[in-house]
């Protein structure tokens, strides 16, 4: 029989350093050892430099996500945020990022990606919509995961939390976003409706799994007031409300 296990699984911390903060002080006082991060680790308008830190200090493991990808590819579209982060990173930060694959398996058994395992850009949980995100069919979540023959999934990208069975009896579990409760892909407003620190725990006993969402109070005003004096005010609404501005 497989031992008991318990694994933290954060994602989109995206620099927020106070929530971040939070959430690993949370995972300590659990007695919880190993931890694993899907991606979208510093790029944000809040402390990437010190993200960056703080993940490298703790050795924790990631996987590559788009905004990772990001800030060390050229791009096209140079956003205040992505222009922020890249000035405030110094090349082992980058060489740091440069060195996440894009998927990862741990403990034999759970498959790591950011978005689906085979993009970073695609949701694995989500249909976006006009008004919001809904959980996309089963069917197509199952076809994304054609040839993936791991028990367990941890994916993000979306920022919402799930946790979904399949029909072959695969667990996937999107954790939610660390660092930034809501933003707008497009015209699609994903947004969770709350301000909280969000962060998931896998854990294994006698060879089954459960999962547990965490949803943790820390200091957003902080994040909030980083956002402004980057001259954000619309992402330091979210990070009060959890909302989109409409």
């Amino acid at each position: 029989m497989e031992p008991d296990l318990s694994i933290a699984v954060i994602a989109d911390i995206h620099g927020n350093i106070w929530a971040l903060d939070a959430v690993l002080a949370d995972i300590d006082q659990r007695g919880i050892t190993q931890i694993v991060d899907l991606g979208d680790t510093v790029y944000g308008p809040f402390a990437p430099r010190e993200t960056a830190q703080r993940l490298r200090e703790r050795r924790i493991l990631s996987v590559r996500g788009n905004c990772d990808r990001e800030i060390y590819e050229e791009q096209t579209d140079q956003s205040a945020s992505l222009m922020y982060t890249r000035a405030q990173l110094v090349r082992e930060d980058l060489d740091w990022l440069r060195t996440f694959p894009a998927t990862l398996v741990v403990a034999g058994a759970i498959l790591l990606c950011h978005g689906t395992p085979d993009a970073d850009t695609t949701y694995l949980t989500e249909e976006p919509t006009l008004q919001g995100s809904c959980l996309r069919p089963i069917a197509a979540i199952e076809a994304a995961l054609t040839g993936v023959a791991y028990p367990v999934i941890c994916c993000a990208h979306s920022h919402i939390p799930r946790v979904i069975m399949t029909t072959t009896q695969q667990l996937i579990i999107n954790p939610g976003s660390v660092g930034m409760p809501a933003y707008a892909d497009g015209a699609c407003p994903m947004e969770v409706g709350s301000p909280h620190a969000r962060y998931a725990i896998l854990h294994q006993r006698a060879g089954r799994w459960s999962v547990e969402q965490v949803v943790l109070h820390y200091d957003w005003s902080a994040a909030a007031e980083a956002a402004r004096l980057h001259e954000q005010p619309d992402r330091a609404f979210m990070q009060m409300t959890g909302l989109v501005p409409r």
